[in-house]
């Protein structure tokens, strides 16, 4: 029996000289080497004391869980009278580690195995075992290696009684005995590489959906679709302060005002002229009532189907007041006629003559008189 302890002190002796190992992670295997200290059931009237050895070789699975396969062989004295007891056992553990990351790891334990007794080397018998405990593992040199620590409670299972002479019976008897253990854990194997963490992608807000972050800008809420520049922001062709999806009149010529839609008061059909003291267009002025159907401040108008539009017919300050009010509206409405007959739907259209009440020019000069003889389209406002 003294061979048996002198033993067990020997593997925990060598399992603390080899504590240079590294300390047990996740996904590794381990080899733990433990003394074991045993308090027997009084039934089995045998000394307490140093027993053996424990040998544990298990893995480590997620941050809880480890399962090991679990070996011992333990020899203690009998009492006086009473013969000396040997046990040698194989089974499973399952431990439920609680924070790996703490300098002190503590841990639950639960098992299963069978053993072989045998009382002065030849009353042997075969006995099924339950262990729970705890314990708590403890890293050591760096996290290189750790002890362990553990304290549980074996059932076992048809223990044969002893008579007074030290004897074994055919009775039998479920023997529960305490176990103190402590000694070194031997990681080793590989690691499962770690999966390399992939970046998150910058989180990109773009509430308009004009392909401009929100952090950069500066025009939030622009209509889906509507071209934008770097900041975000439409784009204002004609400089006139109105972005171009809502511009009604593109191409405002520099420094003229316009309202919220981009038009001046009066876009004024430059070229246009009408034979003397007559309603009827010159030939040339047909080829540019063409060209602002086609192109400019007045196609951007006649083509907006949201759009009602007032041809206004003006005249100069000769002339009798109500002659040049007749002219203005007969001019009017030869625009108008011609716009109908190039597809300008007649609904869209109203002609109004305003005679010399709007000039736009001095009529004390035949610059200015030239300028106010005009024909120019106004939004209509209901």
């Amino acid at each position: 029996m003294k061979a048996i302890k002198t033993t067990s002190m020997a593997l925990l002796a060598a399992g603390f000289m080899s504590a240079g190992l590294q300390a047990e992670e996740v996904g590794k295997d381990y080899v733990d080497i433990m003394g074991t200290y045993m308090s027997a059931d009084s039934d089995r009237n045998l000394e307490g004391g140093v027993a053996g050895a424990d040998l544990r070789v298990g893995r480590a699975f997620g941050d809880l869980w480890n399962l090991e396969l679990a070996g011992s062989y333990y020899g203690l004295d009998g009492d006086p009278g009473y013969p000396d007891w040997v046990q040698a056992a194989l089974g499973v553990n399952g431990l439920l580690v609680f924070k790996r990351d703490w300098a002190v790891q503590p841990y639950l334990l639960a098992g299963v195995g069978v053993n072989s007794e045998r009382y002065d080397g030849n009353q042997k018998r075969e006995n099924v075992y339950g262990d729970v405990g705890l314990g708590a593992i403890i890293p050591i040199f760096e996290n290189r290696a750790r002890l362990r620590a553990e304290a549980k409670w074996r059932a076992t299972d048809n223990v044969r009684e002893l008579n007074t002479n030290g004897v074994a019976t055919d009775d039998t008897y479920t023997a529960g005995d305490a176990l103190f253990s402590i000694g070194v854990g031997i990681p080793f194997g590989a690691v499962a590489a770690p999966v390399a963490a992939v970046a998150a992608a910058p989180l990109f807000l773009d509430g308009d959906g004009d392909g401009v972050e929100d952090a950069k800008d500066k025009c939030p809420g622009t209509p889906k679709g509507a071209p934008v520049d770097e900041f975000g922001c439409e784009f204002d062709s004609d400089g006139d302060g109105v972005v171009d999806s809502q511009d009604q009149c593109p191409g405002t010529p520099a420094g003229v005002k316009v309202d919220a839609v981009g038009c001046p008061p009066e876009i004024v059909l430059d070229r246009v002229f009408f034979k003397f003291d007559s309603a009827e267009l010159t030939p040339d002025s047909i080829a540019v009532l063409d060209e602002n159907i086609a192109r400019g401040q007045a196609a951007g108008l006649l083509k907006n189907p949201a759009v009602r539009v007032e041809v206004a017919g003006h005249t100069d300050s000769v002339g009798n007041d109500a002659y040049n009010q007749r002219l203005s509206e007969r001019r009017a409405n030869t625009v108008r006629d011609f716009l109908i007959s190039r597809g300008v739907p007649a609904d869209r259209l109203t002609a109004v003559g305003y005679g010399e009440t709007d000039p736009i020019a001095d009529n004390s000069t035949e610059e200015g008189r030239a300028k106010n003889r005009r024909v120019g389209l106004r939004i209509k406002k209901d």
